[in-house]
């Protein structure tokens, strides 16, 4: 690693963007009466299909229990569904609801709404780049073994 590279600084400038970005992405999403963590269900539902508990927990990195706390508190709210997994008769898979599914389209239109007021402080010049780096660093993110965060 070069010297003039700073991983603490890289943490913090992380820290800064994740904290201002969900404060901001709060404001922007849940106006529909949901919470933030709903509105990641939702999205998430939304882009990968009817999921088992299971898979959805980890997708979220959340507990089954926690998990299943969300999910039951959408399905009272008519967003999701609990359905049979044809591929295993013990199996559930959550899916969205019509209702669901519209809201999820709003809460994502919000999203891209609120992307597009950052894309637009920054000079056009550097908006592909910005999103390159960005979806860069995800990726490599996405792709640490679990056992970094917990040695």
């Amino acid at each position: 690693m070069p010297r003039n590279v700073n991983p603490e600084a890289l943490s913090r400038a992380f820290l800064h963007l994740v904290r201002g970005f969900r404060l901001l992405e709060r404001s922007a999403k849940c106006c529909e009466g949901v919470t933030l963590a709903q509105c990641t269900l939702l999205e998430t539902l939304h882009e990968e299909g009817p999921q088992r508990l299971g898979a959805m927990a980890a997708f979220l990195g959340v507990k089954i229990s926690t998990a299943t706390r969300l999910v039951d508190a959408a399905e009272r709210q008519g967003l999701v569904d609990r359905q049979r997994d044809a591929s295993d008769a013990r199996g559930v898979r959550v899916a969205l609801t019509a209702e669901g599914e519209r809201l999820a389209e709003k809460i994502g239109a919000a999203g891209a709404g609120f992307c597009a007021l950052i894309l637009e402080a920054l000079p056009a010049s550097e908006r592909g780049q910005a999103v390159a780096t960005v979806e860069r660093l995800a990726g490599i993110i996405n792709n640490l073994p679990a056992s970094v965060c917990c040695g």
